[in-house]
């Protein structure tokens, strides 16, 4: 059911998520329950994964014990609500075929949950089955007949909890012996009655009393009275003064098992048969819940199945129900189940010839609470909570589930619990789901308190989930400047009626964004609204009226089900006003960068007057043609602009620089300044300069195809720069091996015509000589000289000096040689070999490498306290 359920919900979700979007908190799983609803009153959490439901107690619970009484069934319990504890006696099982009979004696401690096995030595009555016990007093019980391997017993004891002590009780009259019989107690006539059983002349039917007072049996003589029977079982009922027999057998085939109801009324001292139940039943489990006007009975069996069926009787109305109980333990007969302060207990039992020997609570209630940990809801945006539904919210008839919420703003302080409409007098139930009052909206904490209520037992009332439902507001939109960009706040545009624009919002949730709203107001507190559109489904919006000159605020937010908070505002000056043309402009080529014209001009005031100017220049430049206003927008620019963050009193003097240009090259220039609203002055007059000139340099020795060698070969050039004031010239010398095209950057001069150099230094090849000069403004050219050939001879490499070892040096591990070597010829290559030795005679080759002064000797690989020679030999 629950499986068919939830894909229902699932699927209406789905069908309207489109509609509504809706983000929620949801509890359906064990782990959502288990973290969120620890806190419960007589409410249960059972079932795994999505499965899991919040029960109201109607379960058993079956309990982990170390200790306790051997399997079983047949035996006779009780228990003292004084002593809060069970007593249990005697019982059977059968072991391969073979009946074992019991007469140990067990307690059961409620407030423990432990099994104890008293050590009574004398007095136990005989071991035995079938018989019955019933408290009698604060710590009292006694106990009556049973079978045992002797025969069937009609003797009564009383056994004292306190001395754990049993006493055999001399009658002058008894009922005949019997097993599977039935007893309970009458408080207010402090009596034990008796009633049926079987014995070996078959099945009775008498009712007897035992007076606690004279400690004497009695039979009760009726008009008429119920079915003889055995395995039947009796409960009194102080609010009616009415002993209920239920069902029982009267014999062994199973059309002899019982479905009957009696009343016994202990004042006028008459049987009523009341009701029967739907099933025939004998040997089950049975305990009065007087709380609710309830006797329960459990498993027994109906002659051809063990049962574990849960049945309520209201003695009241005189009903009987079956109620769908959870966790129930196997089928079984022959048991004893008792009622505890809280919740019932059984043990044992049988399915057969075996005992059991498992122990069980019952817990039923008709009344239960769940409240939640702290629901945490992160709030980018502003919150607003839609319904808090439960599942499933078709409830049976007589009962109630309803909720209400506590808030938090600090998860420290929380609110009273209060319904959908903000007060403790309301609450959600499955019909009332919306929240109606605002006073929930945008608090991150929130506490949920369920109320579980069952008004006609016996029935079953649980939660298989829980949905919180809210909606996040979007976020605020961006917006987009208008015209140009001040500072992050500020724009200005010379247009009247300007198209208001903004980035798309985004929503926590992804929902979609339906419309957007725009405000335009003269004060930034927008209290002097002048356009107030909503339901705008673009991100812009072009105003159609026209905005005067001034300024203006504006501000957008954004819409899914509930309307975001608005932007950021920004500031809009709408200004058609020009600046004045510039009368001072100068142009000259960069004292110390190549290919670039400095510009000087000095700012004229904004609005054709002298306010401070905010905005940038324009400048034009062309190298084949003069400037005027006609071709001033068709000819290359560049926009110098200045910070808006800033604003400039008339006459500021401002220098920048054309880039990139041409060297050796006229430039004609022409300059506009632009404000900050785009408006465009005239243009200033037509001005023009050069480029910076290119040095020349050229090689004098070598020439081609000289050959070259020893370490004093003078190289010499000359060069010339029209620049007059150049200060400083670079030259970078090169050889290129033109067989491998390997470029040596041998040198690098300033201010010189001449190099000395060592020819040693590379290797012999044919060379290409190029040397580049660069002037101070960074203008370079270069000369070159090809086929230079480098024809030194080769000498022999030398190692000068040992440094490591020295003479009669111990070394140990991984040891570092290393040496100095002397080559005139500087770029050669070097091969080593290195030996090692003990007699100058045979030598042993450690090594080979090349191109190093130093090698990492492993001393390990040779004899400890051996005196050697290295010998290292290199070409």
């Amino acid at each position: 059911m629950k499986f068919n359920f939830l894909k229902y919900i699932l699927f209406l979700f789905f069908s309207i998520h489109y509609l509504y979007p809706i983000s929620s908190h949801t509890f359906t799983t064990h782990t959502d329950f288990n973290n969120y609803f620890s806190d419960r009153k007589n409410v249960v959490l059972i079932g795994i994964n999505e499965d899991a439901i919040l029960l109201l107690n109607n379960h058993f619970e079956k309990l982990s014990l170390v200790n306790f009484p051997s399997g079983r069934h047949s035996y006779a319990m009780d228990y003292s609500s004084s002593a809060q504890k069970i007593f249990l006696f005697g019982g059977r099982t059968d072991e391969y075929g073979s009946p074992i009979y019991y007469n140990d004696c067990w307690i059961f401690d409620e407030t423990t949950n432990k099994w104890e096995r008293l050590n009574i030595s004398t007095g136990l009555p005989q071991a035995r089955y079938g018989h019955c016990t019933v408290n009698i007093s604060e710590d009292k019980f006694l106990l009556f007949g049973g079978l045992s391997q002797q025969g069937y017993l009609n003797d009564t004891y009383i056994f004292s909890l306190s001395q754990q002590t049993f006493s055999l009780v001399q009658t002058s009259t008894s009922p005949q012996p019997r097993y599977y019989h039935s007893m309970c107690y009458i408080p207010e006539e402090n009596k034990v009655y008796l009633f049926g059983g079987y014995n070996p002349s078959g099945v009775l039917n008498d009712l007897w009393c035992f007076d606690l007072t004279t400690f004497n049996w009695q039979q009760i003589y009726t008009p008429f009275s119920p079915a003889g029977r055995f395995g039947h079982k009796m409960v009194y009922v102080s609010k009616t003064q009415k002993i209920y027999l239920f069902a029982g057998q009267t014999g062994f085939t199973s059309a002899d098992f019982l479905s009957d109801i009696w009343a016994y009324d202990i004042t006028t001292k008459t049987w009523t048969k009341l009701i029967d139940l739907d099933v025939s039943v004998s040997n089950f489990g049975i305990s009065l819940f007087d709380d609710i006007n309830q006797i329960i009975l459990f498993g027994g069996c109906n002659g051809n199945n063990y049962l574990n069926s849960v049945y309520f009787f209201n003695y009241i109305a005189t009903i009987s129900v079956v109620c769908d109980s959870y966790l129930k333990p196997s089928a079984r007969d022959r048991f004893c189940m008792v009622k505890l302060k809280d919740k019932f207990f059984l043990y044992g039992g049988t399915t057969g010839y075996s005992g059991l020997s498992d122990s069980y609570f019952f817990y039923y209630s008709t009344y239960g609470e769940i409240t939640s940990d702290t629901i945490f809801t992160y709030t980018p945006t502003n919150l607003r909570y839609l319904k808090l539904q439960f599942f499933p919210s078709t409830l049976p008839v007589g009962t109630d589930i309803k909720f209400q919420i506590s808030y938090s703003t600090d998860n420290k302080t929380f609110s009273e619990f209060l319904g959908p409409d903000g007060t403790p007098s309301t609450f959600f139930t499955s019909t009332q789901q919306n929240f109606t009052s605002n006073i929930f909206n945008n608090k991150q904490f929130l506490k949920l308190k369920g109320f579980l209520s069952i008004y006609s037992p016996p029935k079953t009332l649980h939660i298989d989930e829980i949905v919180l439902s809210y909606n996040l507001a979007p976020y605020p939109p961006k917006l987009i400047q208008i015209g140009n960009s001040t500072n992050l706040l500020y724009s200005s545009t010379n247009t009247t009626n300007p198209t208001f624009m903004w980035h798309p919002a985004t929503d926590p949730e992804n929902d979609i964004i339906t419309s957007y709203r725009l405000q335009i107001s003269t004060s930034a507190s927008f209290s002097n609204l002048i356009f107030d559109q909503q339901n705008i489904t673009t991100t812009y919006f072009r105003i159609i009226d026209i905005l005067p000159t001034g300024i203006y605020f504006w501000r957008v937010s954004a819409k899914d089900v509930d309307e975001s908070s608005f932007s950021s505002y920004y500031q809009l000056e709408v200004d058609t006003t020009p600046p004045n043309a510039p009368y001072y402009i100068v142009a000259r080529p960069h004292p110390t960068v190549d290919r670039t014209i400095q510009i000087t001009t000095k700012l004229t005031g904004d609005d054709r007057n002298e306010t401070n100017f905010r905005g940038g220049i324009i400048v034009v430049y062309s190298s084949f043609t003069q400037i005027n206003e006609e071709n001033f927008d068709f000819i290359e620019k560049f926009i110098y602009q200045l910070p808006l963050t800033m604003s400039y009193s008339t006459g500021t003097e401002i220098t920048f620089n054309l880039f990139n240009l041409q060297n050796d090259t006229t430039y004609f220039i022409a300059a506009k300044f632009q404000d900050d609203a785009l408006n465009l002055s005239t243009m200033s007059v037509c001005i023009s300069t050069i480029t910076n000139f290119i040095p020349e340099i050229k090689i004098l020795y070598p020439q081609e195809n000289t050959e070259l060698f020893g370490d004093n070969v003078v190289l010499n050039w000359q060069y010339y720069d029209f620049n007059t004031d150049e200060i400083t010239h670079t030259f970078n010398l090169f050889l290129i091996d033109q067989q491998t095209y390997t470029t040596i950057n041998i040198a690098t001069l300033t201010n010189t015509t001449y190099y000395i150099f060592n020819s040693l230094s590379v290797k012999n090849s044919t060379y290409t000589l190029k040397i580049e000069i660069k002037d101070t403004r960074g203008a370079t050219s270069y000369d070159e000289v090809k086929n230079i050939k480098i024809i030194n001879s080769n000498f022999p490499p030398k190692i000068t000096n040992w440094l490591r070892p020295q003479q009669n040096e111990i070394l140990t591990g991984e040891a570092l040689i290393f040496w100095e070597l002397e080559d005139l010829n500087i770029a050669d290559e070097h091969y080593y070999d290195l030996f090692i030795t003990t007699n100058l005679i045979t030598k042993l080759k450690v090594a080979e490498f090349k191109n190093t002064t130093y090698y990492l000797l492993d001393t390990t690989k040779f004899f400890n306290g051996t005196n050697y020679y290295l010998i290292l030999e290199v070409k």
